[in-house]
């Protein structure tokens, strides 16, 4: 009972001592070797409090109003744990929010670094003080020109932010003068707005603080946010100010002809008109949730730099250069568009066209739509005329608005039921924050390429069933599991959507892929029931992955992501190439992911691993990527081959051939010669040589050579003749002494193994290991039996040495040599003789049950 005994702890510690939750489990989590597995242990559900340490002032006091507001449980303590009380990444925002809202300036890093109120209170800045001077004069201006006054204000502020310098208070407060007016000076639409999507409801003083982010631009809609868009804006909150925004994705074109800036920068704005998704900004500042907001008059900056008159290197480096600054550039995600272009020219009448956006905008299949529209607006002069009307992501965010949530979630419980481990490969420690990914690449022969789909059409399987449990096998090598979990991307474009497929927007989703294996299953049963539980749940694909986790109990299910990118990428490039003349595409993006396996469908297939080089180096991540290959090579020889119908899963060789023959060498050379002979075989010479030399002592007693093998052969006799012999187990609860060396060595003669059992530790302890065991007897003393019984009686037939029977009976036994005749199962010469068992050891239990090896 975890009340009871938090309960019972809370009377006997002190507060601070006594643990906020306490989480039953049927079994603690282990790795391979057996040890804690700390990543897999469920979050504790949050407990009601009992009254925590009460605030010291009126910071902390805000900041324990806050952690109630958002966990919704009363009486929260200056000291209380924002995480051990059920906050996650989402609800850090909420707090950061309503901290912000309480003069107090925290992000949702810092929540994570500063885990109580108490904390939390000290490491938030202190307020500014009010600067003494002159009134400054009144200014009147139009509500227009306020409006265009704020916007140019809010991107200065935004280059200070990016540069790390501190913002003005004074021009802040002017940017919320300005904001206002231009607010004030706003016509209202006489339409009714459209219907609140997700139960969306904003307060007057949430709209107001919505309409003030958007720096004077007229808001026309307000939205919620997609399940992977709330994870992209955690993460970007998260990694605030210089850090990497690993979530920007940068396009790069190579067009073979001069581009006109002005026709660019006019497709550009019509492209804005048709797509209202595309002027979205975010924000969660004053807000219950993070939201999405669409404004009117937004512009998508373009940036020319001459290039051409360079030599070759030079801008060769120069444009290197240029790119990288860019990749580094963060985005403010509260000031839309959330776009950028640079046109480079180059020598030759060539130009590059480098396209930066945050993927929280819009995934890899919108971004062929956005090139696509983007240059057939250009070459129409950025006139729309005749093109059709484009979809809106609004309508997405409402069909996701009318799922049911409960059903979806029960579909995903049942399909992670049993997961217990979560299947992380990342070392850990290592993480040195968000980086660029490097990327590793290989691409199959197509001889292989043609016989992996043709294998896949054969027996009915999709290219992508095959391409998981190839996934999957990798990280069951690298884990030591059989049932393991990967991240993948789902495209997340509904078939009842109507034209789903020409919307611009972030569409993706990542969900978990479980992969279950069972060495002796049929491969061909593997790979279909893989694909049966894959389809049984992409109704579903639609729920957020921290619901999933929170389901299961776990912090994370996986750091791994598998991603399968459409098979049309060669021909859009193609068509980008004759239309308008684009001679090469490159992207260059990332994920937090320390592991990213990237699948490209062409003739022959292409594998990218994007591997964070913090935690892996070229090495390891060139091993994971030639055991992915390597695997599906095998697996395509496997289905293409005679016994496709029979071949087992154990068939599949996860090792490199390197590793195979490293390991085939290793163990060719590493065998050497041994001897027919046991330690108690060794026992035997030595008396031979020097039998009356001593060979034991004890206290004020010894015994030489030959008394000591004498005493060992009546003994070895004797358990003979209880039927002791190879792949038995005698238990020897003896105290420290003479008879205790002399049964180990009789236990040894006879091909029996020996369990010894520590008379230090607890009775129970030694009874769990007797009852797991087994043993044929146990070897003990009368004062030591009784303690080792059972409810029942004795665990195991009882030989106690001291009892005068006993002793009786063994003085009656010879003292010579055992010969072959006497333990036939164990003769000397017998095939895989010294093979059995010699003695059980058990562990400490540190990890769970005591277990015998």
């Amino acid at each position: 009972d975890a009340g009871a005994l938090r309960d019972a702890l809370a009377g006997a510690l002190p507060a601070p001592l006594v643990p906020s939750a306490v989480v039953v489990l049927d079994a603690l989590p282990l790795t391979p070797s057996g040890k804690l597995d700390q990543n897999a242990l469920p979050s504790p559900s949050p407990a009601p409090r009992a009254g925590g340490r009460a605030p010291r002032d009126a910071r902390e006091r805000a900041l324990c109003e806050v952690f109630t507001a958002v966990l919704g449980i009363p009486d929260i303590g200056a000291d209380d744990d924002f995480f051990v009380l059920g906050g996650d990444s989402l609800t850090s925002i909420a707090v950061a929010t309503g901290a912000r809202e309480r003069g107090l300036t925290i992000s949702p890093r810092d929540v994570f670094r500063h885990r109580t109120p108490a904390a939390l209170a000290a490491a938030a800045p202190a307020e500014p003080e009010p600067v003494e001077g002159p009134e400054a004069p009144a200014v009147t201006v139009s509500a227009t020109d306020a409006g265009q006054a704020a916007a140019a204000l809010q991107a200065v502020l935004a280059q200070q932010s990016l540069a790390g310098a501190a913002v003005d208070p004074a021009l802040k407060a002017l940017l919320d003068q300005l904001t206002a007016a231009a607010g004030a000076g706003v016509p209202q639409d006489p339409q009714a707005p459209a219907a609140p999507l997700g139960g969306l409801e904003l307060t007057e003083e949430e709209t107001a603080r919505v309409a003030e982010t958007a720096a004077g631009l007229p808001v026309t809609d307000v939205w919620p946010l997609s399940p992977l868009q709330e994870g992209m804006y955690f993460h970007a909150t998260y990694d605030a100010g210089d850090a990497l925004d690993v979530y920007l994705s940068q396009e790069t074109l190579d067009l073979d002809h001069r581009l006109d800036a002005d026709r660019l920068r006019a497709a550009c704005r019509a492209l804005l008109d048709r797509n209202e998704g595309l002027r979205a900004g975010f924000t969660g500042d004053g807000l219950s949730r993070p939201v999405q907001f669409v404004v009117d008059g937004a512009e998508i900056p373009l940036t020319e730099t001459d290039l051409s008159g360079l030599p070759a290197d030079e801008h060769h480096a120069r444009v290197e250069e240029l790119l990288a600054a860019d990749r580094r550039q963060r985005f403010d995600l509260s000031a839309p568009p959330l776009c950028r272009l640079r046109l480079i020219r180059l020598p030759e009448g060539r130009d590059r066209l480098v396209v930066t956006h945050h993927l929280i905008l819009w995934d890899g299949w919108s971004a062929w739509l956005f090139l696509e529209e983007l240059f057939t607006l250009y070459e129409n002069g950025g006139d729309p005329a005749g093109r059709p009307a484009p979809g809106s992501y609004r309508d997405y965010l409402a069909w996701l608005d009318g799922q049911d949530t409960a059903e979806a979630v029960d579909a995903w419980r049942g399909a992670l039921a049993g997961f217990d481990e979560p299947t992380l490969v990342a070392p850990t420690g290592r993480d040195a924050g968000p980086v660029i990914p490097a990327d590793f690449d290989a691409v199959l022969t197509a001889g292989t390429s043609d016989r992996l789909r043709a294998a896949a059409r054969r027996h009915g399987l999709t290219l992508n069933t095959v391409l998981n449990a190839a996934w999957g096998l990798v990280l069951s090598a690298a884990t030591g599991r059989r049932d393991v979990a990967f991240g993948t991307a789902v495209a997340g474009r509904p078939a009842d959507l109507p034209n789903a497929a020409g919307i611009i927007g972030m569409f993706l989703n990542t969900v978990p892929a479980r992969t279950a294996f069972a060495p002796d299953e049929p491969l061909l049963d593997l790979l279909r029931r893989l694909q049966t539980e894959r389809a049984a749940v992409m109704p579903y694909e639609h729920v957020g992955l921290g619901t999933l986790q929170r389901e299961t109990g776990h912090r994370r299910l996986f750091d791994t992501l598998f991603v399968l990118r459409s098979a049309d990428g060669e021909d859009r490039a193609a068509a980008l190439r004759q239309r308008h003349g684009i001679t090469g595409v490159s992207n260059v993006d990332g994920t937090h992911f320390p592991l990213t396996l990237i699948v490209t469908p062409e003739t022959r297939l292409r594998v990218t691993l994007a591997a964070r080089p913090d935690l892996f180096d070229a090495e390891a991540a060139t091993t994971v990527l030639g055991r992915f290959t390597t695997v599906l090579e095998r697996l395509a020889d496997l289905l293409d081959g005679p016994d496709a119908a029979t071949v087992r899963t154990a068939a599949v060789d996860l090792l490199l051939p390197a590793e195979r023959a490293a390991l085939t060498a290793g163990h060719a050379a590493g065998r050497e010669p041994v001897p027919d002979e046991t330690v108690a075989d060794m026992l035997a010479a030595q008396v031979a040589r020097t039998p009356d030399d001593t060979a034991l002592v004890f206290g004020e007693r010894s015994l030489t050579y030959a008394e000591l093998d004498a005493r060992v052969n009546r003994t070895a006799r004797l358990l003979l003749a209880a039927g002791a012999g190879p792949e038995r187990t005698v238990a020897l609860a003896l105290p420290r002494s003479l008879d205790m060396v002399v049964a180990l060595f009789a236990v040894l003669r006879t091909g029996a193994a020996y369990l010894p059992l520590d008379l230090d530790h607890p009775a129970d302890r030694l009874r769990l290991m007797v009852e797991d065991t087994g043993p044929l007897c146990l070897l003990t003393t009368l004062a030591v039996a009784p303690t080792l019984r059972g409810e029942t009686g004795p665990l195991a037939p009882e030989i106690a040495l001291d009892d005068p029977d006993v002793a009786f009976e063994l003085s009656a036994l010879s003292g010579a040599g055992i010969t072959d005749a006497e333990r036939p199962a164990f003769a000397r010469g017998t095939p895989g003789r010294l093979e059995h068992p010699a003695y059980v050891i058990y562990t400490s239990g540190s990890t769970g049950r005591p277990k015998g090896v």
